[in-house]
C-alpha cells in the first residue's frame, strides 16, 4: 500500500502543472513574451538584408505583436490546452522566421528566441508536457539553423543547449515554489495552495461572470481511527483518498488537503446541483464514509467568505450524522434579510421550557422546577412555518449568529432574573452555535452580557451539542474551559448522538450531560426503553456528572426515567415552552 501510494504521488508530481499555472499569470506572461519576441523579431527583420520575404517576416512579428497585447488582456480565459498550442505556435513560427531570414547573423540572433519556448514550457506546463515542448523547440532550433546554407549543420547546438539548460533550471525553481504550496503527504496542494488558486479564480470570475464553487470534505470519525490504529494507518488512509478522487475530479478542478482530514475542492465554472453530484461520487468512491459541505460564490465575495459558508454547510452535514452532502445555497435570502431587520429590532421571540427534579412522585405538577431553557423562537412573515433549527442555520450562514446568540443570552438573563421572584433560584441553560463558540471573541460577549444584566456566573449554563466537540474540538474546548474559569457551568447537549469516545468523555469540561431525545422516545408503552438508558445514568453517576433527559413526553416516560436513576429531565409534560410571563404564571 505504501510502495503503491509512494507511486501515485511520483505520477502525479510529473502530471502536477506548476502552481503557477494559473490562467491569469499564463495570459500575461504569455502576452508579455509575445510582445518582447515581436518588438525585438521587427528590429532584427529591419536590420536585416532585405529580401522577398521581408514583408512576410514584418507581418509576423507585428501579428505577434498584435497577438501578445490580446494575450495579456484577455488571456485568462485561456486553458492549459490553448496555453500548449500557443507554446507550439510560437515555435513553429520562430523556425519559419529563423529560416527565411536573408542574413546569417540575423538568424543566430533570432535563435535565441527559443529560449523564450523553454522558459514559457518550463514555467508552467507539467514536466512530462514540458520535456516535450523543450525538446521540440531544441529540434526545430537544430533544423532552423542547420538547414541555413551558410551556416554548419551545429550552429544550432548552442542555442538549443541553452534552450534546454535554461527551460530545465526554470522549470526546477518553479517546481521548488509549487512545492510550498503543496500537500508532502498526498501530494495534492494544501491550504495556501489552495488559497492562492482561490484568489486567482474569483478574480477572474469578477471579470468573466463564472460562478466557482466550493466543496469541502471532511472524513467521519477520522480522529478514532488515528487513536484506534496509529498515525500510519491514518496517513495510508489520506494517502488513499487523494489518490482515489484525483481519478474522480476534472483536470479543470482544484483539488487540495485543506489540513488533518479535511480536503478542498474548487470548481472554477459550476453550478451548485453539479457540484452536489460530484461530491456524491466522490464519497462513493472511497471506503471510508464522509461528510460534504457545497456552496457557491456570489459577486464581490471574499475567498474566505466563500469557505467559511462552505465549512458551514460541512458543519451541518457533520451535525447531520455525517456520510451526507448539505448544499448552504448562494442564492440572495429574503429570510435572512427579514431576520437581520428583525434582530437588529429585537423583534425575535425567546420561550422558555422547565428543567425539572425528578422523585418519586410521577405527577407533572408536583416537580421541583429547577432550572430553564431558553429557546430561540422567530416568526418570519415570508415564511411562518419557519422552524427553530432552520432560523439558526439562516443566521450561521449569513453572519448573524453572533447577533443572535448575543439577543437570547440577554434577553433570557434579563427575563429570568424577574421570574425568580415566583420560582426561587434557577439554573439559566443557554444553547450557544458551534461556529459561535469557536470563535475567541465568544468568552468576552458571554461576561459583558453578565455584567450588562447582573445575572451570576455561576447559574448560567452554556449548552454545547456533542457534535460540536468532534467537529471543532481546539477551539471549542479553549473557550470552554475559559467560561468554566469565569463560573460558567457547561452542558453536553445531544449525548450519545455523536462519536466522543469514554476517554475522551472524562476529560472533557463539562459539568451537565443531556441525553438525546432519541433515547427517551423509545420508551413505549409497548418497547422496553433501550438498555443505554440505564448505562448513561450509571455512567453520569459513576463521573459525578448529572444527567438530564430530554423530550420527555408522558407519565410512562418519567416513570421509566425515575427507576433508572435520573435526577432530571426536560420535555412537554412538564410543560409546553412558553414565554417568560407565561412560565412565571
Amino acid at each position: 500500500m505504501h510502495m503503491r501510494g509512494m507511486g501515485g504521488l511520483r505520477n502525479a508530481w510529473l502530471q502536477a502543472p506548476s502552481a503557477l499555472a494559473t490562467p491569469s499569470l499564463m495570459g500575461r506572461i504569455t502576452g508579455m513574451m509575445f510582445v518582447v519576441a515581436g518588438v525585438h523579431g521587427v528590429f532584427l527583420v529591419t536590420m536585416a538584408e532585405v529580401d522577398r520575404w521581408t514583408p512576410v517576416l514584418y507581418g509576423a512579428t507585428s501579428f505577434a505583436v498584435v497577438l501578445g497585447c490580446a494575450l495579456f488582456l484577455w488571456g485568462y480565459r485561456m486553458s492549459m490546452g490553448h496555453y500548449e498550442i500557443l507554446v507550439a505556435f510560437g515555435t513553429l513560427t520562430l523556425v519559419m522566421g529563423v529560416y527565411l531570414l536573408a542574413d546569417d547573423t540575423a538568424a543566430v540572433a533570432g535563435s535565441t528566441f527559443f529560449l523564450y519556448i523553454g522558459c514559457a514550457a518550463a514555467l508552467f506546463l507539467p514536466w512530462t508536457r514540458n520535456v516535450l515542448q523543450m525538446a521540440f523547440a531544441a529540434t526545430c532550433c537544430l533544423v532552423a539553423l542547420g538547414a541555413r546554407p551558410g551556416l554548419y549543420w551545429w550552429a544550432g547546438v548552442t542555442p538549443a543547449a541553452a534552450t534546454i539548460m535554461i527551460g530545465c533550471s526554470v522549470g526546477v525553481l518553479s517546481r521548488f515554489a509549487s512545492d510550498a504550496n503543496k500537500d508532502s503527504l498526498t501530494g495534492l496542494l494544501n491550504r495556501r495552495g489552495f488559497d492562492r488558486q482561490l484568489g486567482y479564480f474569483l478574480a477572474e470570475a469578477g471579470r468573466t461572470k463564472r460562478r466557482p464553487v466550493v466543496v469541502l470534505f471532511d472524513l467521519d470519525r477520522f480522529k478514532w481511527l488515528n487513536d484506534a490504529h496509529g498515525h500510519h494507518a491514518g496517513d495510508a488512509l489520506l494517502r488513499q483518498v487523494g489518490d482515489a478522487w484525483r481519478d474522480v475530479v476534472d483536470e479543470t478542478h482544484i483539488l487540495a488537503r485543506y489540513g488533518g482530514d479535511e480536503f478542498a475542492l474548487l470548481l472554477p465554472e459550476s453550478t451548485e446541483d453539479d457540484a452536489v453530484a460530484l461530491s456524491k461520487r466522490m464519497r462513493r468512491s472511497i471506503s471510508m464514509s464522509c461528510s460534504a459541505g457545497v456552496t457557491s460564490w456570489l459577486p464581490g465575495e471574499s475567498g474566505s467568505l466563500l469557505v467559511r459558508r462552505a465549512d458551514l454547510a460541512l458543519y451541518r452535514a457533520k451535525q447531520a450524522g455525517g456520510s451526507v452532502t448539505m448544499l448552504e445555497s448562494m442564492r440572495p435570502s429574503a429570510l435572512a434579510a427579514e431576520l437581520r431587520e428583525a434582530i437588529a429590532h429585537n423583534e425575535v421571540g425567546v420561550k422558555y421550557a422547565a428543567i425539572v427534579r425528578l422523585d418519586g412522585d410521577t405527577s407533572a405538577v408536583a416537580r421541583d422546577v429547577v432550572g430553564v431553557e431558553a429557546l430561540v423562537r422567530w416568526r418570519s412573515r415570508i415564511d411562518p412555518a419557519i422552524t427553530p433549527m432552520e432560523t439558526i442555520r439562516i443566521a450561521e450562514g449569513n453572519d448573524l449568529i453572533a447577533a443572535l446568540d448575543r439577543l437570547v443570552l440577554e434577553r433570557a438573563c434579563a427575563e429570568v432574573a424577574a421570574l425568580e421572584g415566583v420560582a426561587g433560584p434557577l439554573n439559566l441553560h443557554v444553547n450557544v452555535s458551534g461556529r459561535e463558540l469557536a470563535e475567541t471573541s465568544y468568552v468576552a460577549s458571554v461576561q459583558d452580557v453578565l455584567a450588562r444584566t447582573g445575572w451570576p456566573a455561576g447559574r448560567l449554563v452554556i449548552e454545547v451539542q456533542e457534535s460540536v466537540l468532534d467537529y471543532d474540538t481546539p477551539a471549542v474546548i479553549r473557550n470552554m474551559q475559559a467560561l468554566r474559569e469565569c463560573g460558567v457551568r457547561i452542558a453536553l447537549d445531544d449525548f450519545g448522538s455523536g462519536s466522543s469516545s469514554l476517554s475522551k468523555l472524562e476529560t472533557l469540561p463539562i459539568d451537565f450531560a443531556k441525553v438525546h431525545r432519541k433515547f427517551v422516545g423509545s420508551i413505549t408503552p409497548e418497547k422496553a426503553p433501550s438498555p443505554l438508558l440505564g448505562a448513561i445514568a450509571a455512567l453520569g453517576d459513576a463521573m459525578d456528572l448529572p444527567v438530564i433527559a430530554r423530550g420527555v413526553e408522558n407519565v410512562g416516560q418519567a416513570e421509566a426515567l425515575t427507576e433508572r436513576g435520573y435526577r432530571f429531565a426536560q420535555g412537554s409534560y412538564f410543560g409546553e415552552c412558553t414565554p417568560a410571563v407565561a412560565f412565571g404564571r
